[in-house]
This record gives C-alpha cells, structure tokens and sequence, in this order.
C-alpha cells in the first residue's frame, strides 16, 4: 500500500501513516513529498507504521532512497502506535543511522505534545488546534 501523508501543522508537522507492503517506489515518492514539504523552518514528522505488513528491510537502501530525512531542514521524528516490537527496532534503527532525532508516543495527541516540548515554537500552533 505505501504511505498517507497529510498535514499536522501547516508547513511544520507532516503526519505520515505506512501502510501493507513498503516499496523502493514508495520510499521514492515519499522522499519527492517530503522534500516539497520543506520551507524554511524544522520539518517534523509524527509517523505511524502500526499497519505495515511487510517493512522495508534494507536499511542501507532506504537511506539512499530518502536522503531528505538527512536534510538540515528536517526537524524530529515521533514514532506513534509501534505495536510490534520488530517494526520499532527497524524504524528506530534506521533513525539512529541517518542521525535523526526521535521520540516515541502512544498516539497522536502525545506526539503533538511532544514536539511542543521539543520545538517551542509549535506550541502555539498545537494549542489553535487542540
């Protein structure tokens, strides 16, 4: 299936839901949408890969495929609803060699406020739509 994407914070927090079988074309496409998600402030990113079926296992691949997680304008990643313990060890494996910064949370509501402790200048943002 590959990923959703929609916006959390206009230009600020991107939400990203995996989903089924993650692909090299998925990782492609997604590594085109964050890097026209970019402006000129942090991009963070609350991901969910609670339904992914079958992961992307190439680590070292999927670091080529998404050299915009690596950009300077990339801000935090929060992992939210990793139930299986596999899915979280690649994912927080995979943040650990591209150097990116991340956090956990139960849901979406705890990522938002993570990051506004993370990023003060969310908190607004996070409060107008709370």
């Amino acid at each position: 299936m590959g990923f959703e994407v929609n916006w959390l914070i206009p230009e600020r927090v991107i939400g990203i839901e995996a989903s089924g079988t993650i692909t090299e074309a998925d990782l492609m496409w997604l590594n085109d949408v964050l890097y026209d998600s970019m402006e000129e402030q942090s991009l963070h990113i609350v991901y969910d890969a609670s339904a992914v079926q079958k992961p992307f296992l190439d680590l070292e691949r999927r670091a080529q495929l998404l050299p915009a997680l690596t950009d300077e304008r990339m801000g935090w990643m929060v992992i939210v609803n990793t139930v299986s313990p596999v899915l979280h060890f690649l994912t927080t494996s995979f943040a650990s060699k591209i150097k990116r910064p991340i956090a956990g949370a139960t849901n979406i509501e705890e990522a938002m406020a993570t990051l506004s402790h993370l990023d003060a200048t969310l908190a607004t943002s996070i409060e107008d739509i709370a």
